[in-house]
């Protein structure tokens, strides 16, 4: 069974994640496992002093869990549900258990309201989608699941070779969805035809369409092409020294990540590692 982890702070925003996730598993037929990452609060005064005990936080956390675990239970009764709290770090702790786990998805929300919510929703959701070795879906705010009918998959036609063709096709197949092929760039960019033939002979089973877009902003293309595409979902496939790369996670990662329309796919390209 596929299985589709939801980090969770008990904030208003991860709860509209936690409901996107779990529509999600309702239609692939995947079983969740919730996650509560928890550090130990220290105040510094003229001493550190520990606010509350390692004791007290996993107590705290394994109810809020519980209570996760039971309004999931009445809402998606058909939807089997785990619960995991852990100290540390949340994206090294997300990290460990995708490696050991091997899930769908890990499904996050991309925007915070509050300071609180940062810790998690902040900073945290650019690096889980650097660093972790596995599909994350960054879900909007206010963002209501619905069939995911169109997939928009944004190309920078760069190494295709590590493209991850058999998990982009699991994607598609499991939502019986259309993919749609974009490239955005500018008008002074020639396009590498010998790349587009190798992409679309590595996705030919997903019978996807390929569109060139002129556009000097990324996002305005991607999102003006994701309108007329009316698409439900978007895949972005970073990889290291890519011009992509170097737009969505270094250079207007948080613009990217808050103000997408869309849940964002990211999918890590493949190594030699996923290979063997």
């Amino acid at each position: 069974m596929k299985r589709i982890i939801i980090p969770t702070d008990f904030s208003s925003t991860s709860d509209n994640a936690l409901h996107y996730g779990a529509q999600l598993a309702q239609v692939i037929g995947a079983d969740i496992l919730l996650l509560h990452v928890y550090m130990i609060p220290i105040t510094i005064n003229e001493m550190p002093v520990m606010v509350l005990s390692g004791d007290e936080l996993k107590k705290s956390a394994d109810a809020g869990l519980l209570r996760y675990k039971e309004e999931l239970a009445k809402t998606y009764p058909a939807i089997p549900v785990s619960v995991e709290s852990r100290l540390g770090d949340v994206v090294e702790e997300l990290k460990e258990l995708c490696e050991d786990t091997k899930p769908f998805a890990v499904v996050m929300s991309s925007h915070n309201t509050s300071a609180a919510e940062k810790m998690l929703f902040g900073s945290n959701v650019v690096s889980a989608v650097r660093k972790l070795n596995c599909a994350v879906i960054t879900v909007p705010e206010d963002y209501t699941f619905k069939p995911i009918k169109n997939i928009v998959l944004a190309t920078d036609l760069l190494h295709i070779e590590k493209m991850p063709a058999d998990t982009i096709l699991d994607v598609v197949k499991s939502l019986d969805a259309q993919l749609h092929l974009v490239h955005i760039g500018n008008e002074k960019e020639e396009e590498d035809t010998a790349a587009v033939t190798q992409l679309l002979n590595l996705l030919q089973a997903s019978n996807a369409d390929y569109t060139t877009i002129k556009d000097e902003h990324f996002l305005h293309g991607l999102e003006t092409f994701a309108e007329q595409a009316k698409a439900d979902m978007l895949i972005v496939l970073p990889h290291e020294h890519s011009w992509l790369e170097n737009f969505f996670l270094k250079l207007h990662t948080k613009d990217v990540v808050t103000k997408a329309h869309l849940p964002v796919l990211s999918i890590p390209e493949e190594t030699k590692t996923q290979h063997s």
